[in-house]
């Protein structure tokens, strides 16, 4: 897998992906409200994504022409409001006398509240030492009561009993299968950005993905969605536990073929390897210049700094930092990534330098292609340091750092 980050064509352009992008963050509207989702795993899906978002664009049409009816909607809302009317006050009581009997019963917490003062963590701590010696039952006891009271039939409100008689208006308010859809949605454009801008096709992200999995380095995890577009009203959404993915699957009232997606999380040396601080380029270089027998440190500290790689050489020593930048943004904030990659690696050397540590080259490995890194760099300023411009330094693409490693070495022989 590291071998494969800078010699593979398809391998390194989808594993020195920055880790955030690779399991992003997506930001959701629920209920009024937002929620914020990790993305854990790599999907894997049946089609190309410009097929998946046509089919769920087709399932969202559906979801809106037939679920879920305003009605029962309505309904399941005001249910819930009342609940929350009937427990609010009775809980807010029970919560209360829990705090105010605790307190009561215990003398170290009754002289920290003697005074009108806030109590912070470390006063706390001091009076109370561990928790051994602190009575908690008056709070059992009331916060016992609260919950008990949730399911109590209260004659003048309705009580939680209703709420759960009819699941089914709850499941209308949730809408939990069109959200599910709209995940995978949002995945599946994410993801769709990222082969486009690594220009990688669908079925060789998919081919790698699976050789990933078989090694042990991906670890399946249901479940795996699937849906069909073709049958009456709401059409079919589905959730199905499986190990096993790549082949096609049929729905089960139309027995016609349906997409799919699957994820697939990270496991063992992979998750070891995006864990670095520069993740999986960090690996594959530190990787690299084990396999050539090289003579290098790898993580030098300096007083003000720390130094990723320094090979050691008879013709003089060279320093390799390496950045995992983020490549979703647009041009211009990558070139202004560029230069702070490039401003870094120009401190280093002179922060070296200032340590008595000489170079003969420097370069920044940065993971973005040969072609794109060229189209940025030909719009950006020259550095004119002139111990920048002494050792070389220069920022360096993953697809060119094998063919630089090779020669720096080769000086040496």
């Amino acid at each position: 897998m590291l071998e494969a980050c800078l010699a593979d064509p398809v391998a390194s352009r989808v594993l020195l992906l920055h880790r955030t992008e690779l399991f992003p963050r997506l930001t959701a509207p629920l209920e009024g409200a937002t929620l914020t989702i990790g993305a854990g795993g790599l999907p894997f899906l049946s089609d190309s994504p410009k097929h998946i978002r046509r089919t769920l664009k087709t399932l969202a049409g559906k979801y809106a022409r037939h679920s879920p009816h305003p009605e029962r909607t309505a309904e399941a809302q005001q249910r819930v409001e009342s609940i929350q009317d009937a427990a609010a006050e009775s809980m807010r009581d029970a919560i209360a006398l829990a705090i105010l009997n605790t307190i009561s019963a215990n003398a170290p917490l009754r002289e920290l509240v003697k005074e009108a003062h806030t109590v912070d963590r470390a006063e706390l701590r001091r009076a109370v030492k561990d928790y051994t010696g602190i009575d908690w039952s008056p709070a059992t006891a009331h916060l016992g009561e609260m919950f008990a009271s949730l399911w109590r039939t209260d004659k003048s409100r309705k009580p939680v009993q209703q709420l759960l008689i009819h699941l089914d208006a709850l499941k209308d308010a949730l809408d939990l299968e069109r959200f599910k859809a709209q995940i995978v949605e949002w995945l599946v454009m994410h993801f769709q950005r990222l082969l486009q801008i690594r220009d990688v096709r669908h079925d060789e992200w998919g081919a790698l993905v699976l050789d990933l999995h078989h090694d042990g380095f991906l670890e399946h995890a249901g479940p795996l969605y699937c849906w069909c577009v073709w049958c009456d009203e709401t059409g079919v959404f589905g959730a199905i536990h499986t190990s096993h993915v790549g082949a096609d699957l049929f729905c089960c009232k139309c027995r016609r073929r349906v997409p799919y997606m699957a994820a697939f999380y990270s496991t063992g040396p992979f998750d070891q390897a995006l864990e670095l601080q520069d993740g999986m380029l960090a690996a594959a270089l530190g990787w690299h210049l084990t396999r050539s027998g090289a003579a290098f440190e790898s993580g030098v500290k300096l007083p003000e700094t720390e130094l990723d790689f320094v090979l050691k050489s008879a013709a003089g020593n060279c320093l390799i930092e390496c950045k995992m930048n983020h490549l979703l943004g647009s041009d211009d904030a990558l070139r202004r990534t560029l230069y702070k990659n490039r401003d870094q690696l120009r401190d280093h050397v002179r922060i070296a330098k200032g340590q008595g540590m000489e170079f003969s080259h420097a370069v920044c490995v940065v993971n973005l292609t040969r072609q794109h890194l060229a189209s940025l760099l030909a719009a950006m300023e020259p550095e004119t340091d002139a111990e920048f411009v002494r050792v070389r330094g220069r920022i360096l693409s993953y697809e060119d750092a094998a063919i630089w490693l090779r020669d720096r070495l080769a000086e040496t022989r």
